[in-house]
């Protein structure tokens, strides 16, 4: 029970993740086409990603990192449990998590031209 309920935020947490930094870059693309010539991926920071976009473009890039992130949130969390209990562990993965998809939403609003 308690691996399903897991699963379900982790999922649910990398899912946003990458749904907003794909329309992040597709936003990007479209409102500003002179900020990203040569690197259309040029939005996103972190350099494994930007490898599987490159290689696998937008959409196949994003479903094939997608697992990934949830294991690495996984991983994070069994090494969090070391040294802390297991609702520390899910508190900060929770909280850093939040402050991405927060980052991700800014700059969405922000290529979007909304603000």
């Amino acid at each position: 029970m308690k691996f399903i309920v897991l699963l379900l935020i982790f999922m649910a947490l990398a899912g946003a993740d990458k749904l907003i930094t794909a329309v992040n870059i597709s936003q990007l693309n479209k409102n500003f086409p002179d900020s990203v010539k040569g690197d259309e991926f040029i939005a996103e920071r972190n350099p494994v990603a930007k490898w599987f976009f490159v290689k696998f473009g937008l959409i196949g890039g994003t479903l094939i990192f997608y697992p990934l992130s949830v294991g690495l949130l996984f991983l994070s969390y069994r090494l969090l449990r070391v040294p802390f209990n297991d609702h520390i562990s899910l508190y900060v993965l929770f909280m850093i998590m939040m402050l991405v998809i927060g980052n991700n939403t800014y700059f969405f609003l922000k290529y979007s031209k909304i603000i």
